[in-house]
């Protein structure tokens, strides 16, 4: 029995090797203002890694340094994810993380030489301008409210920022609150007191009138003419 000779002929078809994306530094959660870098590690192979978020409105990102700015406050998780494309030798790979922005805190004091410690001596009647002063730089987009507790409307009236003392409280003092409200809501709102120590007006100093000699005529007119 006799064979030709011949040969046998197959494809192989290798494929890309597969790799995985890891943190080494992992997005965590942010205070609106800040700044944070996250960074990825490939297990294996070269190739570039990029960075994005699925949402620009509350924060943006680098896509080559992998740094985060927190430009909104958001209690949604943002997603960040970090990419390297495919080679000849190795499939892409990608690792997503997440993150949510929280209010940034702000620093007031008082202004017009009020004080968080010590009170406010006013006497009955006396009118004075509340003001409040940021100390956080850059800051100024805010709104600010001032009252007294209910028991204490009495004594104390607060129109827009100007405080009037309207009856005397002799028992204690008038705690008067300022309450800062972000306009964007990317700040805590901020709420400090002061005190006013109500006063009587001194009445002690005499006023003395000079005589006054009025002459009248007949019909009984005042004729100096007052």
């Amino acid at each position: 029995c006799q064979y030709e000779g011949g040969k046998i002929t197959k494809k192989l078809t290798v494929g890309r090797k597969g790799r995985t994306l890891s943190w080494s530094t992992a997005p965590s959660d942010m205070i609106y203002g800040n700044t944070q870098t996250v960074a990825a590690t490939v297990s294996e192979g070269e190739g570039t890694i990029t960075y994005s978020i699925d949402d620009n409105t509350y924060a943006t990102i680098n896509s080559s340094t992998g740094e985060i700015t927190a430009i909104g406050v958001t209690t949604m998780p943002i997603t960040v994810t970090a990419t390297i494309s495919q080679t000849e030798q190795y499939e892409s790979a990608s690792v997503i993380g997440k993150f949510i922005i929280t209010p940034a805190s702000a620093d007031f004091e008082w202004g017009n030489g009020w004080s968080s410690t010590v009170a406010r001596e006013m006497d009955y009647q006396a009118s004075e301008t509340l003001r409040v002063v940021c100390r956080t730089e850059g800051y100024s987009d805010y709104s600010v409210t001032y009252s007294v507790a209910d028991g204490d409307k009495q004594y104390v009236n607060i129109t827009d920022s100007v405080v009037t003392v309207t009856k005397v409280k002799s028992s204690a003092n008038v705690t008067v609150t300022a309450t800062i409200s972000d306009n964007n809501g990317n700040y805590s709102d901020f709420v400090f007191e002061t005190e006013i120590q109500t006063n009587k007006i001194d009445v002690s100093d005499e006023f003395i009138f000079s005589d006054v000699t009025l002459t009248y005529n007949g019909a009984g007119e005042n004729l100096d003419g007052h």
